[in-house]
């Protein structure tokens, strides 16, 4: 029997990065619209959608630094999903259908309102659609259409713990959080070792204590080239924000190199982490 190759940190996030991104497209489907608020190409965001082409780390960062989210917020997975069958929702669907009778059907509002998403509309006012609070405000600004507020504060939004809910993306992505011109850095492309270690490690805090502790249980690999590179890349940065000195970040580089030459001489080995050198940072912390 074949036995299938468990995934890598960097697929396992690339699949994160698939999944929150179709859901942020469940909010603001229309691509045009996605488009102007992004600054994602439309083109790009739609075969994105479809799966013809790859997710990058750089649609992700944009969506994020769109609506200030906290970085990072969608590189983890959301909690939770959205459900058509929600009172928020069914409201504001019901809302959207009234509209869309009273003013002729889906094609006359298409003709009458260009750029509005006929087919989009169409799903949306479906049995199974979602229409979600910006999505309300879009329409309501593109045609004139009024809207309730009570509709767009969304009742099932929860506090799900920690890492973000995908009820509370739905409130978060509102135009009154827009960002628009906002400039953020951008990696030139899917970066490996920038996805090569999972997002809780990237975005905790790099002192001295928490990365040699990476180092020692084993939760770096020293033998892949881009995790490797990843946390080269911490240290410098923390030896330019002066919370590593020059000598600990040469005890990691050092400890990191140790480590390369065991795990290449002996990998069994290397796959364990130091018990000793566990235990010593226990005591230090």
């Amino acid at each position: 029997m074949k036995v299938s190759k468990p995934k890598t940190s960097s697929e396992v996030l690339v699949g994160t990065f698939a999944r929150n991104y179709a859901l942020v497209r469940k909010i603001i489907p229309n691509a045009v619209w996605f488009s102007e608020l992004t600054g994602i190409n439309e083109r790009v965001a739609g075969n994105v959608l479809s799966g013809t082409r790859p997710i990058s780390i750089r649609h992700i960062i944009r969506i994020e630094a769109a609506f200030g989210l906290l970085p990072g917020s969608l590189e983890f997975p959301l909690v939770g999903n959205l459900d058509y069958r929600s009172s928020g929702n069914l409201a504001r669907r019901r809302w959207l259908s009234k509209c869309v009778e009273e003013n002729g059907g889906i094609r006359r509002v298409s003709v009458a309102h260009p750029g509005i998403g006929g087919k989009t509309v169409s799903k949306m006012v479906g049995r199974t659609g979602f229409v979600s609070p910006i999505m309300c405000e879009l329409i309501s600004r593109h045609t004139g259409w009024v809207v309730a507020e009570s509709l767009l504060d969304d009742l099932n939004c929860e506090d799900d713990g920690p890492q973000l809910s995908a009820n509370s993306l739905l409130q978060l992505m509102r135009l009154a959080n827009h960002r628009a011109n906002v400039h953020v850095g951008m990696p030139p492309r899917m970066v490996r070792s920038r996805i090569s270690v999972p997002a809780g490690i990237r975005y905790a805090a790099h002192d001295f204590d928490h990365l040699i502790a990476l180092v020692v249980k084993g939760e770096v690999d020293v033998l892949d080239d881009a995790q490797r590179e990843w946390l080269k890349q911490a240290v410098t940065s923390g030896l330019s924000e002066r919370t590593l000195s020059e000598a600990e970040a040469k005890e990691i580089l050092v400890e990191v190199r140790k480590r390369r030459q065991v795990a290449r001489r002996w990998p069994d080995k290397a796959l364990k982490p130091d018990r000793s050198a566990v235990a010593a940072i226990r005591l230090r912390s």
